[in-house]
């Protein structure tokens, strides 16, 4: 009982946060159990094929956001790879990867993302990929994205999905089919490059 009043008032002081910064619908929402959750063998299993994970967020110095990761006019494919190689050199073998929910609609993404995907692994870095983040700029688009707020951290990240569609819970049900359509194509990729497995 004390564990579970526990895990609710941690639930509580986080969802006020989320409310204070404006990050979440002004709503509260009740812990959900999972009936995914894995049995101690198959979680070891996977620890002992996978090894230990060592790694970052990922993001290349030349960019400012998920956005500009992926859009024509600032994707720097040099950088990802001289980058990722010194995470490599640095021991790294995994990185997160954020895919913002606009990033399908960028003309050549699927392209681009496939050869991200490629020169992680060409490290021996694996790639979990982030559907959905609720940090910092709640309003996105696609195009040039500004400048950097000096003496602001991270100033020109995204959330995804963004108020537009969290301020409105008629259109949550939206994120599904586009969280499919971000994981489809990622399911073609071999195990090796991706951790975990994209349902």
């Amino acid at each position: 009982m004390l564990r579970q009043r526990i895990g609710l008032g941690a639930q509580l002081a986080h969802h006020a946060l989320d409310v204070a910064k404006c990050s979440f619908p002004a709503r509260w929402t009740p812990p959900l159990r999972s009936e995914a959750r894995w049995s101690r063998e198959r979680a070891q299993a996977w620890r002992d094929e996978v090894g230990w994970l060592v790694g970052c967020n990922f993001m290349p110095s030349t960019c400012g956001n998920q956005l500009e990761m992926f859009q024509d006019a600032t994707y720097d494919p040099d950088t990802i790879d001289r980058e990722l190689g010194w995470a490599a050199d640095l021991g790294m073998n995994s990185i997160r990867l954020f895919l913002h929910h606009l990033l399908p609609e960028v003309p050549g993404f699927w392209a681009r993302l496939d050869e991200v995907l490629d020169i992680a692994s060409g490290h021996g870095i694996a790639t979990m990929a982030v559907l959905f983040d609720g940090c910092w700029n709640p309003v996105s688009s696609l195009g040039p994205q500004g400048d950097p707020r000096p003496r602001t951290h991270n100033s020109m990240w995204l959330q995804s999905p963004g108020s537009e569609i969290l301020s409105d819970p008629s259109r949550w049900p939206l994120a599904a089919p586009v969280c499919r359509r971000r994981a489809r194509p990622l399911r073609e990729r071999p195990a090796h490059s991706l951790l975990g497995r994209v349902q």
